[in-house]
């Protein structure tokens, strides 16, 4: 693909570059869904920067300049972009400079560091470092990016319990509820059987004032056993759910499982993306427990009940999430449709 684009036959006074770049880049962001996923388009652009020489691209001698300036284009004009295109571009780029050692001209964009928290431009530079940082590692997106926009980096990724010492204490949190905590992390760690978890869940959370509490405590417990690796969250989750899902009956006790996920992941989102997917698949929430506890979210942050510093950062989260179980109930619906299909054919 990229040697049949690098060899076009155009006139040699035409700048080629400019006109690949527009094309792919005009592919990569139509609404409501590109040709192809953004990865793609990643993989032809960077490849076509690494064509050098003339012998090798002989239309092509300017594709790296003509791509940077193209993205500046697009950058002036991120105020009136579509917010999943912006998304599509903060993606493409996190790709392409994971390509290139995460070089980029950012001091050209330092500016943004002191726009408002809403203003598209920081939005668009804050979206593309989470996403670096999930290409790489925290400690390497930094050390590339200039002072001005070391603000704009997420949180160091970490799990964090709500029923940690210090955080307890911070937020007051009930006693009972971290004697609940502590209790059944013992009980986990002591290797009781699921029954026997179920029942001791089931006694414990009918005792609390709360009615949300024994949902939050078990959601949290399990979740922070799960957080130590991918491996961790598919075993132990599907060990566990039944646990979870004997205290999330209600919508809204599986908004609050959802929530505890949002806590437990606070400084790493895309955790918390991944986790709810395997929450959904295996059918410890319901999607519309999902949709409701992204819009409730979705307030707070414009509101301002949530820190300031973290408002971005979760909003992007939020559309992360919503993209997902939108996208997984659109796939399952079809897969439904086609099998009724069939059944009556």
């Amino acid at each position: 693909c990229v040697k049949r684009l690098a060899a076009l036959p155009v006139p040699a006074s035409w700048q080629c570059e400019y006109v690949l770049a527009e094309t792919l880049f005009a592919q990569m962001l139509a609404l409501p869904a590109p040709p192809a996923r953004v990865i793609f388009y990643a993989a032809v652009l960077a490849d076509l920067c690494r064509l050098r020489t003339a012998q090798e691209t002989p239309m092509l001698p300017k594709m790296a300049p003509a791509l940077a300036a193209t993205v500046g284009a697009l950058f002036r004009r991120v105020g009136g972009m579509d917010v999943e295109a912006r998304s599509r571009m903060a993606e493409w780029l996190a790709l392409h400079l994971s390509n290139f050692s995460f070089h980029w001209p950012w001091d050209r964009w330092a500016h943004a560091a002191a726009l408002p928290e809403t203003a598209p431009a920081r939005l668009f530079i804050q979206e593309c470092l989470h996403r670096m940082v999930r290409l790489s590692y925290w400690e390497r997106i930094e050390q590339s990016l200039p002072e001005a926009l070391k603000p704009l980096l997420p949180a160091k990724p970490e799990a964090r319990s709500r029923y940690a010492a210090d955080i307890a204490e911070a937020r007051d949190i009930p006693g009972t509820e971290v004697a609940f905590a502590q209790e059944l992390m013992g009980r986990i760690k002591s290797k009781q059987s699921v029954r026997q978890l179920e029942e001791y869940v089931e006694e414990a959370a009918g005792s609390m004032e709360d009615p949300l509490a024994g949902a939050r405590v078990v959601a949290t417990v399990v979740l922070i056993l799960c957080s130590k690796s991918l491996t961790h969250l598919v075993t132990l989750l599907e060990r566990f759910k039944r646990v979870i899902m004997k205290v999330a009956v209600s919508q809204r006790e599986q908004e609050e499982v959802v929530q505890c996920a949002a806590d437990i992941w606070a400084s790493a989102p895309q955790h918390l993306a991944i986790t709810v997917e395997r929450l959904l698949s295996h059918k410890v929430v319901e999607n519309v427990a999902i949709v409701d506890w992204a819009f409730a979210h979705w307030d707070k942050t414009l509101h301002g009940r949530l820190p300031s510093s973290a408002t971005s950062v979760h909003r992007m989260c939020v559309w992360e999430v919503l993209n997902l179980v939108v996208g997984k109930t659109a796939a399952r619906a079809a897969d439904l449709d086609g099998n009724l299909a069939a059944a009556e054919a």
